[in-house]
């Protein structure tokens, strides 16, 4: 299991989702800019569902934003 300690993001990029590819830099965190679901698998390779999230910061290390799934907007941060 691998453990992620919250620090400052050095950078970010907006996310375009898509079902079959991972972004270009894992995201140690995503900021979502508009409310709506989210469907995103972990850095772990897990499939989480979020059926309604806030417009806000999410603390999830994340690979991949699905666009079934994700009406939501957000920008993936990351540390390098």
């Amino acid at each position: 299991m691998m453990f992620f300690r919250f620090k400052t993001a050095k950078g970010g990029f907006p996310v375009t989702p898509n079902d079959d590819t991972d972004l270009v830099k894992h995201a140690v965190a995503l900021y979502v800019t508009s409310a709506g679901s989210l469907r995103v698998t972990m850095h772990n390779g897990d499939l989480l569902d979020i059926p309604a999230v806030p417009v806000g910061p999410l603390s999830f290390a994340v690979r991949r934003v699905h666009s079934t799934g994700t009406t939501a907007t957000v920008i993936a941060l990351t540390h390098k």
